[in-house]
């Protein structure tokens, strides 16, 4: 989710959906998530500063810590 509070822009906040998308899809294309979940990512404000490596490994930090990662 990226709400307004992460940009009024609407170009801004599709971008960063894309980049979250893209990370979830590439974790889901090389089978690291477990079977069975279901997840809800919400964008920080300061997402809009970093890159989309950045944005990967943060996804990937949370996903290890929740243990969702086979």
């Amino acid at each position: 989710i990226v709400s307004k509070k992460v940009s009024k822009s609407a170009v801004k906040r599709n971008r960063v959906k894309r980049q979250m998308r893209e990370v979830m899809r590439l974790f889901l294309k090389q089978e690291k998530l477990k079977d069975g979940v279901f997840l809800l990512v919400q964008a920080k404000p300061n997402v809009l500063d970093v890159s989309y490596e950045h944005i990967s490994l943060d996804i990937q930090r949370l996903l290890h810590r929740a243990k969702l990662l086979k």
